[in-house]
């Protein structure tokens, strides 16, 4: 049986404060291990080594260095399922 402990989550987003908030909610309400990132380039790189390992990603659309959903493909790429945050509204 698996618990929340072996549990990796992958958040990538860009707002400090928002990262902060998500991953301490994650861990310690839910018992999750989170691993983050902040921008595109970290996300790839993170998702290069230890794709596998994710059970789920929590990913942010627009990033200062994907600005049109570009993580969104990559995560889809790499099988990870994932839950994908914006900011934008419109029909």
């Amino acid at each position: 049986m698996v618990g929340a402990e072996d549990v990796d989550i992958f958040l990538v987003e860009d707002s400090k404060f928002f990262r902060t908030v998500i991953k301490k909610q994650l861990e310690e309400e839910l018992g999750f291990r989170v691993t983050c990132a902040a921008n595109y380039t970290d996300a790839r790189e993170i998702l290069n080594k230890r794709g596998d390992e994710f059970f789920l990603a929590l990913i942010d659309r627009k990033l200062p260095d994907g600005p049109n959903g570009e993580i969104v493909d990559f995560v889809i790429k790499k099988s990870v399922p994932a839950v994908v945050f914006s900011a934008e509204f419109n029909e």
